[in-house]
């Protein structure tokens, strides 16, 4: 085993002294050393109410990828702007009277079915879908990550002088995105309770009366102690 950690470079701060140590080490075969990239402390993505800094690791393992049909995330969308645009837009609409007749009918339900779906695709972020999406993440949540990441980065250079204004800075910034993902999180909860339909109710019981935590452990038999006549 080869160590690949930069020597000198802490891993943790203690919550209580704010003092930097290094506690964790990477090691890895002689084997993939051939496919190691980088190895290094990243501060800027230390998520809140932890005292470990993470550690990133690129090795060069081409695999191949299950292809995934992108969505639009219309909660990370600037709704201000999409109704500016859409005010712009809706006069492209020829004002037909009274309408009699289904064709008419159909042909403005197209016609503005195709403004919203322009506005959709330049409006609108698109997301890719996978098993790690957090479904009640936000724009502002969003600002909020990136504003902690530059005040972490930033604390992170200072951290042999304790009295710089950036560890308050960074500190009143993280507790206030901690409570921010609290409540995103709760009311992500609650609109999904109450828009859930049958299938969906059965879903939140089962959320509700499963432990979380791996979904194996219930599977996984008792161990019995067995005598030395295996009895």
């Amino acid at each position: 085993m080869v160590m690949v950690l930069p020597r000198d470079i802490p891993t943790l701060q203690m919550h209580r002294t704010k003092r930097y140590t290094r506690p964790d080490n990477v090691f890895i075969s002689e084997q993939l050393l051939t496919h190691l990239i980088r190895c290094n402390v990243d501060a800027t993505w230390r998520p809140p109410c932890t005292d470990h800094f993470p550690i990133t690791i690129m090795i060069d393992l081409p695999t191949t990828k299950t292809k995934t049909k992108p969505t639009f995330n219309f909660k990370m969308m600037e709704w201000e702007n999409f109704q500016e645009e859409l005010e712009k837009k809706l006069p492209e609409l020829q004002d037909p009277g009274e309408i009699n007749l289904v064709s008419d009918l159909e042909e403005q339900i197209e016609c503005l079915t195709r403004i919203l779906q322009e506005l959709i695709k330049a409006a609108v972020p698109v997301v890719k879908v996978c098993s790690h999406m957090k479904r009640w993440w936000n724009r502002k949540l969003e600002m909020m990550k990136k504003e902690l990441n530059k005040l972490n980065w930033k604390s992170y250079l200072w951290k042999h002088t304790p009295e710089h204004p950036a560890f308050q800075e960074y500190k009143c910034l993280w507790n206030r995105y901690s409570e921010a993902i609290l409540r995103a999180k709760r009311t992500h909860w609650e609109d999904f309770l109450e828009e859930a339909m049958e299938q969906e109710m059965w879903t939140a019981s089962h959320y509700l009366t499963e432990p979380t935590g791996d979904r194996g452990n219930p599977r996984i038999p008792a161990l019995k102690m067995m005598t030395l006549d295996r009895s």
